[in-house]
């Protein structure tokens, strides 16, 4: 019997873990780079999959692929900041009504720890300027190792399968909220 593939999100963050403890030589801020947009694309991915698992569990996977490319990387930072404070009333409607109090502290630190990786991917991806240090290629794997910890820990429930459906839907839910 062949070998399952690991899940990309997991091959992602085994990936950014190597790339983070480059240490010398005249590539390393690169590899550091490359080590924070890579933990914040694990995090994604997991997101996405996680969010395909609960959501529509019985996909069959030709039809999974087209689903997980109708996932927006503007999409997960609105949810993830709506839900980042743990307040309910910061939550968009339709999924302020189905959520119920109180935000679990964890789903608030995947929140926090999903808009902190893509400002900090932004900034490794896009800025010229940008010398990545040891420190911050380490704190990226931690955030989204971190966040898939707290995920696990979590658990099944109507807030987080609000929060999962609400990364898929959340542009056509802005559309129909009054």
């Amino acid at each position: 019997m062949p070998k399952r593939a690991a899940a990309l999100h997991d091959a992602l963050l085994e990936a950014a873990r190597h790339l983070a403890i480059v240490q010398t030589g005249h590539a390393a801020g690169g590899f550091r780079r490359r080590a924070i947009s890579t933990a914040y694309y694990a995090l994604f991915h997991f997101l996405i999959s996680e969010s395909v698992r609960v959501v529509m569990p019985r996909v069959e996977p030709p039809l999974k692929r087209w689903i997980v490319r109708a996932y927006s990387h503007s999409d997960l930072r609105a949810v993830c900041q709506q839900f980042a404070n743990g307040r309910i009333e910061n939550v968009r409607q339709p999924a302020q009504g189905l959520l119920a109090a109180p935000i679990a502290p964890e789903l608030t630190k995947i929140a926090i720890g999903f808009v902190e990786l893509q400002a900090m991917r932004e900034l490794a991806d896009y800025d010229l300027s940008y010398d990545a240090s040891s420190a911050e290629a380490d704190l990226a794997v931690f955030l989204a190792e971190d966040a898939m910890r707290a995920w696990k820990r979590l658990g099944a429930g109507q807030n987080q399968t609000v929060f999962l459906t609400a990364l898929l839907l959340n542009r056509q839910w802005a559309r129909t909220s009054p």
